[in-house]
Order: structure tokens, then sequence, then C-alpha cells
């Protein structure tokens, strides 16, 4: 962001010369992580359980959304006429109703 702001700078004739022009940056690599097993998963829920995110700590557990989904969900995105689903669906469980064409 500076190299562009200082290079805007001397199109506009403001500094003579763009001194960050030379600097190299790295991207960084995402690191990588470990998911939380299943009784990891039990004991974090439960350890939360108080806590105001506590919901969306659950729905991040269960379907896997990133933290941008989560945070970009709206309650128009809920369509409450579905039942709640459970994974992996069993044969006593009724299976979700067809989604209507949009």
């Amino acid at each position: 962001m500076l190299k562009s702001a200082l290079e805007h700078a001397v199109r506009e004739e403001e500094i003579p010369r763009n001194v960050a022009r030379n600097v190299r940056t790295g991207t960084p690599r995402p690191g990588r992580f470990e998911p939380l097993t299943a009784d990891e998963a039990r004991q974090f829920l439960t350890a939360a359980q108080e806590h105001r995110l506590h919901a969306l700590f659950e729905l991040a557990l269960h379907t896997g959304l990133r933290k941008g989904e989560l945070l970009g969900l709206r309650w128009e995105d809920l369509d409450t006429r579905c039942p709640p689903r459970r994974w992996p669906p069993s044969a006593a469980s009724p299976s979700p109703p067809a989604a209507s064409p949009r």
C-alpha cells in the first residue's frame, strides 16, 4: 500500500522518486492446521456454553463455514421451512422437502 501511494506521489510530481520501489515483500504462506477431533469439538462447545457467541461456534463446527461466510449470514439466509438436518442422515429421519426453484 505504501509503495503504491509513493508511486502516485511520484506521478503527481510531489516527490522525486519512490524509495519503496526496490523493496521486495514476500507473501506469507498460510500455516497448516489440525482440525479438531469430534471429542475436542464437544469439549470446546461445553466450555463455551455460556459464551455470547456459542451459537456461532456451534454453527461453525457443524457446517464447516469459514469466518467470512459465518459473519456474512443474515436472518433471510435461514430457511425455516426445512426441518433441522442430522448428519449423517438416519433411515428414521424424514428427508427434507425439495427446494423450490428461485
